[in-house]
């Protein structure tokens, strides 16, 4: 496909872009503040379906979801006052949480009634969400390989095929911390490059 790269004065024209690519029933890679994403609308089972087939990723390895907007969690989960008042130390941020869903959603994002949802703070995603909704997001990446961290290693990887929103510049290189808050107590399940025992405070179930 080719590589774009992110720019804010051209955001309206990347989005639509992307959109096209969504439209069309195809994954587009994203820019986020830990890794580049494989990203599709939790709308289109279809396009989820072909991101675990562009990876080789195992059905049962569900994906994340990603937000825009923290104001976007009571759309897609039901968190108690405790719950999202540590979610909003961490986002938009590299921390992902294990939350119990709202609903019914596809078995590709949720597992035995719970999602693991995040919002990357990279400027694409609000807007972006705004428009398509909340959006599955695993690395881009063949499954089980080593991160990629540049647009054009990822474009190679992927045989060209796909949309690359480059803005490398963001990317850390660290997959975010993954924090489950769905045992009456926030549990870290994997630190990131956070400071995990001061970003967890005092956290603990109501």
């Amino acid at each position: 496909m080719s590589i774009v790269k992110w720019a804010p004065e051209h955001q309206d024209l990347l989005l639509d872009r992307v959109q096209e690519e969504f439209s069309g029933g195809k994954p587009v890679v994203l820019p986020t503040d830990t890794l580049y994403g494989l990203a599709a609308p939790l709308s289109s089972t279809k396009t989820i379906r072909e991101i675990f087939s562009i990876k080789k990723r195992p059905l049962e390895h569900t994906l994340p979801l990603a937000l825009g907007d923290i104001s976007m969690i009571d759309e897609v989960a039901l968190i108690s006052g405790w719950q999202k008042d540590l979610m909003r130390r961490g986002l938009p941020g590299p921390v992902t949480f294990i939350v119990e869903m709202k609903g019914r959603m596809t078995e590709l994002v949720s597992r035995e009634g719970t999602i693991a949802v995040r919002v990357p703070a990279h400027p694409i995603f609000h807007p972006l969400t705004l428009r398509s909704g909340p959006l599955a997001l695993t690395s881009a990446n063949l499954h089980g390989s080593t991160d990629l961290l540049t647009a054009e290693g990822i474009d190679m990887q992927f045989n060209g095929d796909l949309l690359v929103i480059e803005d490398d510049i963001s990317i850390t290189g660290t997959a975010s911390a993954i924090v489950d808050l769905t045992h009456g107590a926030a549990s870290v399940i994997r630190e990131g490059n956070l400071n995990m025992k001061e970003f967890m405070g005092e956290a603990h179930g109501g």
